[in-house]
């Protein structure tokens, strides 16, 4: 650890640029779980500022080594908002990201994923903060970064802060700089078992229930990939069977269902049970539905037309960038924030290929990412009313 504060202080003094301060960044290893090393970095930068910063217990209902990193700036205005930025990854942690900077981009060595996602968000963040200090008139700023939102156990979902937020963004997702995302889906995991009768496959098949038929015909019935509305219903997996000789009695099938209302995903799930009965009906056997609310996310439900919007359409354009506003096809930290009645957008930060090794982000996304963070802040502070 002394080497990451040594680190963090060599940034502070020398007022590094923000594509100097993400190198660092995702040369910590901190994979979803283990954001404790990259929670101290963020700590310790910030306190070389004079940014008070605390640790709060998600850790301990999502099972990561590190709650969620909080901090705040106090503002000159009566407006609070937020910004949000995860600090984990997927890669495992077993490898050290390598980066390079290849004519004007940057890229790891090939054998990790870069990092992009989501540190390129933090960096930005830091990277801003010691101009929006200097902000004469300012909203309170707080910020969370946040764990776990790649293994979907999102530390956000825990956190609990006192002051009213006017605005929330978070920053994440590939996609250009000055696209914003105002909705997008929720999800709710479910399992449907069916229970047949096992026989022997040679010789006694005709007394068995094919558990597996039962599940086959299920599947034959719903209907798979993309709905109306943008509503998309999957099955990932089936566990079920014990030997080829035998005709088996249990199948599982484990699936899950996103929409961007509750009343949909609520349909479609009781659309999936009917499907189940009527197939459990036709050969003769039963079946079980375990849905799984706990494990997935509400959806996060916005307008374009709503105050937030247009922030972030008058902050793009102060900072030079073209705007565009969607609906996005997955489930991230937003949908938490507008179930505790937040206003919310999600700030795409750039970058390519994500998840993968051959992820990059350009240098001149950084800087268009750090410039619209301060925009937002500055236009934000000039809206009387949000």
């Amino acid at each position: 650890m002394s080497g990451v504060f040594a680190t963090t202080e060599r940034l502070v003094m020398k007022n590094m640029s923000t594509a100097t301060l993400f190198l660092d960044l995702v040369r910590i290893p901190s994979p979803s779980g283990e954001e404790k090393s990259i929670g101290r970095f963020i700590q310790r930068y910030l306190d070389g500022i004079g940014i008070k910063t605390r640790f709060d217990h998600a850790g301990r209902k999502n099972n990561s080594n590190s709650g969620n990193l909080i901090a705040k700036i106090p503002g000159t205005t009566t407006t609070t908002i937020l910004f949000v930025a995860h600090m984990d990854t997927v890669e495992k942690g077993d490898r050290s990201v390598k980066p390079k900077l290849m004519n004007g981009v940057i890229v790891s060595n090939g054998d990790t994923i870069l990092g992009a996602d989501n540190k390129a968000s933090i960096a930005c963040i830091l990277s801003s903060i010691t101009e929006i200090l200097s902000l004469q008139k300012r909203p309170t700023v707080i910020f969370i970064f946040s764990t776990r939102e790649e293994a979907g156990k999102m530390g956000v979902r825990y956190v609990d802060i006192k002051d009213h937020i006017d605005a929330a963004f978070v920053i994440d997702g590939e996609g250009s700089i000055g696209r914003f995302i105002y909705k997008s889906l929720g999800q709710i995991p479910f399992e449907v078992t069916f229970h047949g009768k096992a026989s022997h496959a040679a010789i006694n098949p005709e007394e068995g229930i094919h558990a597996m038929k039962i599940a086959a015909d299920f599947i034959s019935h719903v209907t798979l990939g993309r709905g109306k509305n943008g509503s998309t219903m999957n099955v990932g997996k089936i566990i079920g069977g014990t030997a080829t000789n035998i005709i088996p009695d249990k199948v599982t099938v484990m699936g899950e269902v996103r929409a961007f209302s509750q009343e949909e995903m609520t349909s479609i799930l009781k659309k999936i049970e009917e499907v189940a009965k009527s197939a459990s009906e036709k050969f003769g056997g039963r079946y079980t539905v375990v849905m799984q609310p706990d494990f997935g996310a509400p959806p996060m439900i916005g307008r374009k037309t709503s105050p937030i919007v247009s922030i972030a359409k008058k902050a793009t354009k102060a900072a030079g960038l073209p705007f565009k506003i969607d609906a996005g096809s997955f489930t991230g930290e937003g949908n938490y924030l507008a179930e505790k009645g937040y206003s919310v957008l999600t700030v795409c930060r750039g970058g390519k290929y994500a998840h993968s090794s051959r992820e990059t982000i350009a240098v001149r996304e950084l800087e268009d990412l750090k410039r619209l963070i301060l925009a937002l802040v500055s236009t934000s502070a000039n809206e009387i009313s949000i």
